[in-house]
């Protein structure tokens, strides 16, 4: 199984190293940097690190576009892909965070993370939320809400947006890095923020992550943290 898990991330990761470049030499895709890259957030949940990955371009047509061009043919066609526990869904509903609309997104999730997950219920009902089993009838216009906490489960995020004047004053972003002989520089594969007191729960989850991603598909991961202080 593990063989072909490495297949599935290998075809997506060289997939969207290909599409990107090929967007960036078009000069098509104002804002598509090396930021955009989602194979390190596939290698989490390939590993069973995260229950899923919610990619979203610097606009609604890219990310039908790498959809359409990257994940279908390159994941979702794979043959490796049927017999993993992956479901790769556009996001088409009405449906946002408190911070930004999610409707036009891609969502890729693992089920058997998911029903393993201490979470799973949570999990499973902003899942369906998101990506709902049967869609909401033609004319339907109420816009759902999922909450920070309901996506930061999802999304195996361990740090949480400042919910106070101080807590923007002491906020952190927390990233993690590739950084190893197989790059030529660093390689950011997640971000996020964070208050101070969340950091001992933080590095214990970038060890766990270090240690699968190393074993399984040979990445070097490197943790940064900065201020965010204003």
């Amino acid at each position: 199984m593990d063989d072909r898990i490495r297949e599935l991330f290998i075809s997506f990761r060289d997939a969207e190293r290909t599409w990107v470049k090929n967007q960036e030499a078009r000069e098509a895709s104002p804002g598509l940097e090396e930021c955009s890259l989602h194979f390190g957030e596939l290698a989490f949940v390939l590993a069973g690190l995260k229950p899923a990955v919610l990619i979203q371009l610097p606009s609604a047509a890219l990310t039908r576009q790498f959809y359409l061009q990257v994940l279908q043919p390159h994941l979702v066609q794979h043959y490796s892909f049927a017999s993993s526990s992956l479901e790769c869904r556009m996001i088409t509903r009405s449906v946002r965070s408190p911070e930004m609309p999610l409707t036009g997104c891609a969502l890729v999730w693992n089920r058997e993370s998911i029903r393993g997950h201490s979470q799973s219920s949570s999990i499973q009902g902003a899942l369906d939320l998101l990506c709902p089993p049967s869609e909401a009838p033609q004319g339907a216009t109420t816009e759902i809400v999922v909450s920070e906490s309901d996506i930061a489960t999802l999304l195996d995020i361990p740090g949480r947006l400042p919910g106070s004047e101080e807590e923007i004053h002491k906020m952190l972003e927390v990233s993690y890095w590739q950084q190893d002989a197989s790059v030529t520089s660093p390689v950011l594969l997640t971000a996020f923020a964070a208050q101070p007191e969340e950091l001992p729960a933080i590095q214990i989850h970038f060890e766990q992550y270090k240690d699968r991603v190393s074993s399984l598909f040979g990445i070097t991961l490197k943790l940064h943290v900065q201020s965010m202080a204003i």
